[in-house]
Order: structure tokens, then sequence, then C-alpha cells
């Protein structure tokens, strides 16, 4: 069984290396130039690619970010997905979709998360896993992360029932 992470279409992942290529020459360049003496000259490109480099990271997080949750309302959708709340079966795949559909990159100032719940969604060939934290202020409000996934922030927000 697959990870959705490695699902991801494979022009997905052409086009973020195609990035990252651009990013590697863009910045090597920019060193480059420092060493060659011409910093004063270089000055303004060297933050103007320092900018896009910043820009093209947050663009390609925001892409990756948008089809894992694409791909998780899809998977909700289909019937023969099975969701695993705290391992046990339960049947809240239209209520997990709409609140997918639904989330949000804000919360409120002052509240934190506090208890968690495991989420795992197995569809046909593919599995993943979500871990949901109920925040302090407001009991249907959970934050989303993803266990799987290197960022070490909170993912995003969802308004849920559970």
């Amino acid at each position: 069984m697959t990870s959705i992470f490695i699902k991801l279409s494979d022009w997905a992942m052409f086009a973020f290396m195609i990035f990252m290529l651009f990013f590697v020459i863009y910045f090597g360049y920019s060193i480059y130039s420092i060493y060659q003496k011409k910093f004063i000259k270089s000055k303004k490109f060297t933050l103007s690619s320092l900018a896009i480099i910043c820009l093209i990271l947050y663009f390609s997080k925001c892409f990756f970010e948008n089809k894992i949750f694409e791909n998780t309302i899809l998977a909700l959708r289909d019937s023969s997905t099975k969701i695993f709340v705290d391992d046990v079966s339960v049947s809240i795949a239209e209520q997990l979709a709409i609140a997918f559909e639904g989330r949000t990159n804000f919360k409120k100032n002052g509240s934190s998360p506090v208890k968690s719940i495991s989420i795992k969604i197995v569809g046909d060939g593919f599995s993943i896993n979500y871990l949901l934290r109920q925040d302090s202020r407001d009991k249907n409000f959970y934050w989303v992360y993803i266990p799987e996934s290197k960022m070490r922030r909170d993912f995003s927000f969802i308004n849920i029932s559970l």
C-alpha cells in the first residue's frame, strides 16, 4: 500500500524538480557573483534572488499541501474508502470531506492544541494518516497535522464535530 505522498501525479513532481533546478542554478550564480568581487553590482541581484527563492519554496509548499488535500477529498468521496478514528472503523467520510474542503490556515490567537485524535484514510492502493488536535477554546476546531510530513508545524485547521 502506497502513501498519498507517493501517489502525487508525475507532472507535479516534475514541476517541483524544475523549480528546484532553477533554485540551485539561481542561488549558485548569486554565490558565484559575490565571490567574483562584484558584490556592489550583485547586491540587488542577490536580494532579488533570495526573494524569488522564498517565493518558489512558498508556492511549491502550498501546491503540495493543496494536492494532498485534493487527493484526500477525492478518496473520501469514494465509497470503497475506509476511515479509522483511533484505530476504530467509522463512517464519517462525507463529514470529513466537507471539513477538508472548508479548511483554513488561520486560527484564534491564544488557543493551543489539547486532545489528539488519529485518523487513517485507507483507499484503493493508498493510505494517509492525519493527526487532529482539538483546539483549547473551540471544541469543534481541530489542528491538522500529517505525521508522515517533514514539517513540524500545524498543516491546516478544520471545523468538524467528532
